[in-house]
């Protein structure tokens, strides 16, 4: 107390409280702060790591519809353990809701975990300078008469995260373990170990986990196979020794696992290696859709070993649960690790106790699991057929034929249902008109649905709504010249099914129409045919038809009111068509059939350019114009639509549809467009590079103008270009300009910013994005650019060539070394570093089985020269026996015996 009272400061309750020292009360065996003399602090984001035995528990979630177990969880002594000492306020009970409760994974009864994440607000006050809670901890984890937590429940870790951060949803793999004595089988631990590490080969990758999988509810085929699709990355099966005997240890690392998988798979592998079931039951159970039924391993021999927290595309997020994990997959630096170094060690000792618990749970279990090996049953087809189930009928593509049915079911239902019973038509008085025969054919013509709407009103319903989808419900075909459609009188009963809901249709028939509606936008004469001269030329131009007939009403029933329709130029139909979808399309058809339609249409659309360039589908129609005055070398309309644009550029090229009509106004752009494009661009270029659809502008920009043209992006680039370089898409624009800018010479100065230092470079090493600008500058730069490169990968060569992307530049290094003789010294210095001493212990040999250093291995072996063949083909022979066994060493034995022939004892 006197410690705490010299330092003026109070962790204590998880409540900071400063000054003088707050009076204490000692209730039950525990000093607590009392509530008059604390001050509630401010709520951080906080990620707890748990560890425990689940022996005696119900599971690590608790059950809020089961009274008599709700108190057995470990969830519900965490809860209760964080009100205690003031970190949960005790009126909040929607944790989830309330303080964005999150777990990385859940437990069933009787399974451990060794480091499980929960993540929530809690009112803790603030971390210390490493961002860590060792208040809250040692308040959990206290050693007093009655505890906060039981004894083997731990809290290991405490540390302060981002908002962003979501222990469930950030959570990308969990890796799981599950402890088999080795007393099961009738041989070694080692032999055992090396027959299970076989047995889980076909595991690996996305497959139908049903038939290792308790799925809960009724469920039809369809659900059951799209609940049980699953991933796993990777699979491994290890000796143990505890408690003076062996076990094999089982590693399953995946995105997701169902419930109970891994007691089945463990149950299955076991049931396979004691000889219970044969080897192909396992392949048949992953490829085929018959059901198995595999022993249920008891649930003591699981634990939760750890998880990896790299977001997802749309939020990505370095968080890791320790520093080993930040080292071992080559994290970035700046990586968060929930475990300091003495929560790593406090996490390992808590590891060694779950395993020694699973190893004595198998004492009582193993019986109960002998019992289970009994009802084990196997489907009654052949396994050899089963195991040659053609890929087309494996569970995933069956998956996939349903999933796409269900689609397409879905948009049936989502169609207008049936029309009513049609009413019955009066007889038409006889000084009526006769109605003229129906012809074999009807020519109708498309348009938008408020100039039908305009021309043909009956009661409440207008035609427009049958018209517009005659070409999709019959056998109709456009005309070659035009946007008229030719429908069979047949199918026009057609049109009754399509009309809208709860409407009144009547056929075709009953209305007396002539054969043909007139396009909407043109004047009609008295005498039915066009009017005007420039409408006359525009239907001969445009839609190809010679004439159109004149609609003739007739009485029908519910007292029709035709409504007469305004007059409009040629011009604004053709706008109008072009903010339609389907006028938009026949544009685009008849702009790629017929360029000579052109000038016209630049002439009515050129008003609304501007507008349409942004437009849905507006913006295909300019961008067909472009690509039209570009075939025909019409420079004086390109002009014109260039010059209508000046002045949204900037707006344009960050919209998602009129960044497209920026790339298409740029193949033929004039000196004075380019001078308005960056006069619009000047000062943006950064923000512009980092933009979703403004980076494709300046990738064209770029490609296609000539290289001075792109001098203001690389100077406004150049103060930011390491962080535009490790940008999704930043980097693409960089790559653009050093593959076309290569002899500006402001883009050295931009590649000297990036390479000035060796942090900088091994960042941009291990990034994802900045790897593909160094590849860049491999490819294209100059020599001393591409030294400095490899100086830096020199530093450490086996951690840059294990690593997913600085493996990638490693390989570029090597290709163009070979071929460039002023970095042969460079290129030297590197083989020398990876071929080390020549033994398995060379950093050559320890990348040869890499999941990512086997390409860089393989490359190797193209592109050495003169004395490296004879010390690479010894190294290989060395590591023959090793690179047999394995699929990767296969790839790698298959490149040398290319280069070389065959090895020596191969």
């Amino acid at each position: 107390m006197a410690v705490l009272a010299a330092s003026g400061r109070w962790h204590l309750g998880g409540h900071q409280v400063r000054g003088a020292a707050p009076a204490f009360r000692r209730e039950k065996g525990r000093i607590t702060l009392m509530a008059s003399r604390w001050k509630a602090s401010r709520q951080h984001k906080v990620a707890l790591v748990l560890g425990f035995l689940g022996t005696k528990y119900c599971g690590s979630q608790i059950h809020y519809d089961e009274e008599e177990t709700r108190n057995f969880t470990i969830e519900w002594h965490l809860r209760k353990a964080l009100r205690e000492v003031g970190a949960l306020q005790p009126e909040i009970s929607r944790l989830e809701r309330e303080v964005e409760w999150r777990h990385s994974s859940r437990t069933d009864s009787g399974v451990h975990a060794c480091r499980l994440v929960i993540c929530a607000r809690l009112a803790v006050g603030e971390p210390n300078a490493e961002g860590c809670y060792e208040a809250l901890l040692s308040q959990l984890n206290v050693a007093w008469p009655e505890e906060a937590l039981p004894p083997d429940i731990r809290v290991l870790g405490a540390r302060k995260v981002p908002k962003s951060f979501d222990a469930r949803f950030s959570c990308s793999w969990r890796e799981y373990g599950y402890l088999l004595p080795a007393k099961l089988f009738q041989s070694s631990a080692a032999d055992v170990a090396g027959r299970i590490q076989q047995l889980l080969k076909p595991f690996v990758g996305w497959h139908c986990f049903h038939n290792f999988a308790r799925i809960r509810g009724r469920r039809k085929g369809g659900d059951l196979l799209e609940q049980t699709v699953a991933k796993l990355e990777m699979c491994s099966a290890d000796v143990v020794e505890l408690e003076g005997s062996d076990c094999v240890e089982i590693s399953l690392q995946g995105n997701r696992f169902l419930y109970n998988q891994i007691r089945y798979i463990a149950g299955a592998l076991a049931a396979v290696a004691m000889g219970e079931l044969p080897e192909k039951s396992l392949t048949a159970a992953l490829r085929s859709t018959a059901r198995f039924r595999f022993p249920l391993a008891p649930p003591g021999g699981l634990a939760l070993r750890s998880a990896g927290f790299t977001g997802t595309r749309q939020k990505p997020c370095e968080v890791a649960m320790d520093l080993e994990q930040v080292y071992s997959r080559m994290l970035p630096t700046t990586t968060l690790a929930l475990l300091d170094a003495g929560g790593s060690i406090r996490a390992a000792a808590f590891e060694r106790a779950v395993k020694q618990e699973a190893a004595r749970s198998w004492k009582a279990a193993e019986a109960e699991f002998r019992e289970n090996l009994r009802f084990a049953r196997l489907p009654q087809e052949d396994l050899d057929d089963l195991c040659a189930t053609p890929r087309h009928l494996q569970p995933r593509a069956v998956l996939a034929r349903q999933r796409r049915k269900a689609k397409a079911l879905v948009w049936r239902e989502r169609a207008p249902s049936p029309t009513p019973e049609v009413p019955e038509v009066p007889e038409v008085p006889a000084a009526a008109p006769e109605v003229e025969a129906m012809p074999e054919h009807l020519w109708i013509v498309f348009s938008e649905a408020p100039e039908l709407e305009a021309r043909w009103v009956y009661g409440r319903h207008q035609i427009s709504a049958w018209v517009l989808r005659i070409f999709r419900m019959s056998r109709g075909q456009i005309s070659s010249n035009g946007y008229a459609v030719t429908v069979p009188v047949a199918d026009c009963c057609l049109l009754g099914r399509t009309a809208p809901r709860n409407s009144k249709q009547l056929p075709l028939e009953t209305l007396g129409c002539k054969p043909a509606f007139r396009p909407p936008g043109l004047d009609l004469a008295p005498d039915g045919q066009l009017g005007g001269a420039e409408n006359q030329s525009m239907v001969l131009q445009f839609c190809g038809l010679p004439g159109v007939y004149a609609p003739v009403v007739v009485p029908v029933p519910e007292k029709p009111t035709p409504v007469e329709m305004q007059p409009a130029s040629g011009e604004l139909a053709i706008a109008k068509l072009a903010r339609n979808q389907e006028g938009a399309e026949y544009l685009s058809q008849l702009l790629a059939s017929s360029p000579m339609a052109m000038p016209l249409a630049v002439t009515a659309l050129l008003p609304e350019l501007p507008y349409l360039a942004s437009h849905p589908h507006g913006a295909v129609v300019v961008s067909d114009l472009f690509t039209a005055a570009r075939l025909t070398k019409d420079t004086r309309r390109v002009a014109m639509m260039s010059q209508r644009l000046q002045g949204s550029l900037l707006r344009l090229t960050k919209d998602r549809f009129g960044c497209r009509v920026m790339q298409a106004a740029l193949q033929e752009a004039s000196p004075e467009f380019l001078q308005a494009f960056a006069s619009e661009l000047k000062g943006k270029a950064v923000a512009l590079s980092q933009h979703l659809h403004a980076n494709f502008v300046l990738q064209k920009y770029v490609e296609l103008l000539p290289a001075s043209a792109g001098a203001f992006i690389l100077q406004e680039l150049t103060p930011s270009a390491g962080e535009v370089a490790v940008h999704v898409y930043g980097c693409r624009v960089l790559q653009r300009l050093i593959e076309h800018c290569s002899n500006q010479p402001q883009l050295a100065v931009l590649i000297g910013s990036l390479l000035s230092k060796v942090g900088q470079i091994e960042k941009l090493l291990k990034d994802p994005f900045g790897s593909n600008v160094l590849r860049a500058i491999v490819a294209h730069g100059t020599d001393c650019q591409i030294s400095v490169i490899m100086d830096a990968i020199a530093t450490n060569v086996l951690k840059f060539s294990k690593h997913k992307h600085a493996s990638l530049v490693f390989e570029r290094c090597l290709e163009t070394s070979s071929e460039r003789p002023a970095l042969r010294a460079e290129r030297a210095t590197l083989v020398a570093l990876l071929l080390g001493d020549g033994t398995s212990r060379s950093p050559l040999a320890q990348v040869l089985l890499d999941r990512f250093g086997n390409y860089l291995a393989q490359r190797m072996i193209h592109c050495c020269r003169g004395p490296e063949e004879e010390r690479i083909r010894q190294l290989l022979s060395i590591c023959l026996p090793k690179l047999q066994r394995s699929p990767m060493g296969r790839h790698i034995m298959a490149a040398s015996a290319k280069r070389f022939g065959s090895l020596a004892g191969a």
